[in-house]
């Protein structure tokens, strides 16, 4: 586990840089955009998106991805893809999955290390684990299949939690 006092530089800070800036222009809001499952293989699975990430926890997210030397970062359920432009505004090469069509032809993938996938991530979970990527789930509606063998895995949101797994063993919560 990282140490209690790992995150605590960030707890205490109240600004934010340049490449966070767009973070509030994305709506906050709370209303539930809700489609069809039939594109899930899941049954206990539905598209429902409720805007669940803050700028903290994805500040949180990437002093992990630094620690663990993560290049790629993987946002499975990307909903508004706030967390993905901000991970791609960060440096990261980032695959964003959405099955919501709603909220895909509301981006405009304007980086060219942002890659948006409309698929099931779980179709292509074990492949996209590995030493220098991260899984993210965040949200109350997406989670990682099962802890990563290799590789950072981060899933949850702030009202419930969020843990992170590295190569399989829990390494940090908030």
């Amino acid at each position: 586990m990282v140490p209690p006092s790992f995150f605590d530089e960030l707890d205490s800070e109240n600004t934010t840089d340049s490449k966070d800036s767009f973070w509030n222009m994305c709506s906050d809001s709370a209303e539930q955009i809700e489609v069809s499952n039939r594109e899930l293989n899941h049954p206990k699975r539905t598209l429902v998106y409720v805007p669940t990430i803050i700028l903290s926890d994805a500040k949180k997210a990437k002093r992990l991805f630094d620690e663990f030397n993560v290049t790629t970062v993987c946002d499975l359920g990307a909903g508004d893809f706030r967390f993905s432009r901000w991970c791609a505004n960060h440096g990261f090469n980032v695959i964003a999955y959405e099955l919501n069509n709603e909220l895909i032809n509301k981006i405009n993938p304007s980086h060219r290390n942002l890659e948006i996938r409309k698929k099931d991530y779980y179709d292509d979970y074990d492949s996209l684990t590995g030493p220098e990527t991260a899984v993210v789930a965040f949200g109350g509606t997406n989670e990682l299949p099962h802890r990563p063998e290799a590789g950072l895995g981060i899933e949850g949101y702030f009202e419930k939690g969020i843990s992170a797994y590295y190569n399989g063993s829990k390494v940090a919560s908030w």
